[in-house]
């Protein structure tokens, strides 16, 4: 990674006491520059990290850089700290029970810390994302997200992650795409080195619009930021798909599979690029093992019954879209999952109300009306083309 310096240690707990112990050494030649051990009370979490933090910078000689993305300068309870980071883990793993988790825990931390702003912003995220996946109706997920992020904002206005989410909201419930644009721009100028706010730029902002080559740049620099994380690696792919590099994407996703088997999305991602690249068989295979992992999630089903529909198995994607109105008598399904799935199976006329209906609830994925090739099928048509006009206005 072309680091000068490395941090190794260790963090050991014992009742309501943290010991710290943590040495830096130098990448090239392997010696130990500095070396010491915190013992505190765990209450003190985030003054443990300003300590050690201003102990590595004196012993580089270093001067640290204001903001940086630290969590805070105040005393914070051990019990919102834990509860802050099981939300983040949840987040990460992006499915729907994870990220319905991850907001409970968001809460939880703001309720024993209201002042907590990476709290509300970690809010906000979910948020989004249940709207984006489709988990929570988009007119529930998205103000709320709204909420959180303006919320994050006014105890910490430095907080690019929070612009983020504004962004994203503006892209894609508010189709203000200007305004979407400014909010990236100020969450970038604040933060340039958080990977969610150069990945939701290229994922919310730049693909939806058709800009690949932009898109490309955003989330290679997300990557460059975080290497290993599953989630941007995914993001990734889905941008090489849309602009046309299957066989790219699809090795991504193998990559990202080899490292983190267990991680749904790229399953079902993987299942897209084959399906689009004409491997059916492997494809529904993905499909199959994402709907496991994802507790057959409608966003995975609709994904199965469109490769069905593909293969010439009308009954069984037919099968899939009764399991998709039956979810949808007792949660909420996104209108668009229907539309590709009529799409695949040749209804068009079907496939064009259920756009229609997708446009009254302001539907998120209307975004990647004009990128995503689940919709081919429906490009020319009057209703479709005359929906995407609007959306781009």
């Amino acid at each position: 990674l072309g680091v000068g310096h490395v941090l190794d240690g260790s963090v050991r707990r014992a009742g309501t006491r943290v010991r710290v112990s943590a040495q830096l050494v130098d990448a090239t030649t392997g010696f130990e520059i500095w070396s010491d051990r915190f013992d505190r009370p765990l209450d003190d979490a985030f003054a443990i990290q300003d300590e050690v933090a201003q102990a590595i910078a004196a012993a580089l000689s270093a001067t640290l850089l204001a903001g940086g993305g630290a969590l805070a300068r105040d005393r914070v309870s051990g019990e919102a700290y834990e509860a802050y980071l099981r939300a983040r883990f949840a987040l990460n793993q992006r499915t729907e029970r994870t990220l319905i988790a991850a907001a409970a825990d968001f809460r939880l931390a703001i309720s024993l810390e209201p002042s907590l702003a990476v709290a509300h912003a970690g809010l906000a995220e979910a948020q989004l994302l249940l709207g984006v996946y489709g988990a929570v109706a988009p007119a529930t997920a998205l103000p709320a997200a709204r909420a959180a992020a303006e919320q994050a904002l006014a105890v910490d206005p430095a907080l690019g992650v929070a612009h983020a989410v504004l962004g994203s909201v503006r892209a894609l419930y508010d189709r203000d795409w200007p305004a979407a644009e400014d909010a990236f721009r100020r969450a970038l100028a604040i933060d340039p080195r958080h990977p969610t706010v150069s990945q939701w730029h290229a994922m919310h902002c730049l693909l939806p619009q058709g800009r690949f080559d932009e898109a490309r740049g955003a989330v290679a620099r997300a990557r460059q930021l975080d290497p290993l994380a599953s989630v941007l690696a995914a993001s990734e792919a889905v941008v090489l798909h849309f602009a046309g590099d299957l066989e790219a994407a699809v090795a991504v996703l193998r990559d990202t599979l080899g490292r983190d088997p267990t991680f749904g999305l790229a399953h079902f991602f993987l299942g897209a690029a084959l399906r689009d690249a004409g491997a059916l068989d492997a494809a529904e295979a993905a499909y199959r093992d994402a709907i496991v992992l994802a507790s057959r999630s409608p966003e995975m089903l609709c994904g199965l019954g469109v490769v069905l529909a593909r293969r010439g198995d009308e009954r069984g994607a037919r099968a899939v879209l009764g399991e998709l109105r039956a979810a949808a008598s007792s949660r909420y399904v996104a209108p668009t999952l229907f539309a590709q799935l009529y799409a695949a199976l040749g209804d068009l006329d079907a496939a064009d109300v259920a756009l229609g209906e997708a446009r009254a609830l302001h539907d998120p994925e209307l975004g990647f009306l004009g990128v995503r090739p689940s919709y081919r099928a429906l490009h020319g048509r009057p209703a479709f083309e005359a929906l995407r006009l609007e959306l781009r206005r």
